[in-house]
């Protein structure tokens, strides 16, 4: 009987990171959908990407605004991805969403005007969406660091009310995302500050390769 209750390792990996599969699933969807409904070949990279994105952001998000401090703590270390996945799928969402930009915008310069200004609207969204993505994974990685095993051991040091949901740990991730660096907050153990760094050296560049391509997509209606 016991072996029969106890879940298979795919499925146990499966139901902790449903989010993701989720927005696996909603990506393929999408790029079928944009297909079908014959959009311009430029977007249809693009519209899987942001079906995938958006799954994931809704459902993450859901999460941090309804989650309270006793669920933070019995569901951080199943929600968050290991260390290797994080930085995977931090690259992932960087290469995938500016490589798919870049070749959608070239695919589409000698393109008519319709097709530029759905290119160009799909391109900003992927934009958008990636950098929530982004940070939204170092948001569930640090509140997992942070409570660990249960202990009162914290990663992280906040002034005035300690850490007790998601939102403080958005407040964390996405400060160092818009500013590459932590605010008020005081970093406790060298683990984290190693990730603090790596994620702020990825906010420096994907930032500065959002305004590049922004800069682009503009021109590229102003000339259309």
């Amino acid at each position: 009987m016991t072996k029969a209750r106890m879940k298979k390792p795919e499925s146990a990996a499966i139901s902790r990171h449903w989010r993701l599969v989720a927005a696996g699933v909603a990506g393929l969807l999408g790029w079928l959908a944009a297909r079908h409904l014959n959009a311009p070949v430029s977007s249809h990279i693009l519209i899987g990407w942001d079906a995938c994105a958006l799954v994931y952001v809704v459902t993450t998000w859901r999460l941090f605004l309804t989650a309270d401090e006793a669920e933070v703590r019995r569901r951080a270390a199943a929600e968050d991805e290991k260390p290797s996945g994080i930085l995977l799928l931090v690259l992932a969402a960087i290469l995938s969403s500016l490589v798919a930009v870049v070749v959608a915008m070239l695919n589409a310069r000698t393109a008519g005007p319709e097709i530029k200004a759905v290119t160009a609207a799909c391109a900003g969204v992927t934009l958008v969406l990636s950098w929530v993505v982004l940070h939204s994974v170092f948001t569930l990685h640090y509140a997992h660091r942070h409570f660990g095993d249960g202990t009162d051991k914290p990663g992280f040091l906040f002034p005035g009310e300690p850490a007790s949901t998601y939102l403080d740990f958005v407040y964390l991730a996405f400060s160092i995302g818009a500013t590459f660096q932590v605010s008020d907050n005081n970093v406790l153990t060298t683990k984290l500050r190693n990730l603090v760094t790596a994620q702020a050296v990825c906010a420096y560049f994907y930032n500065t390769a959002v305004l590049a391509l922004g800069i682009n997509i503009i021109a590229s209606l102003v000339g259309s």
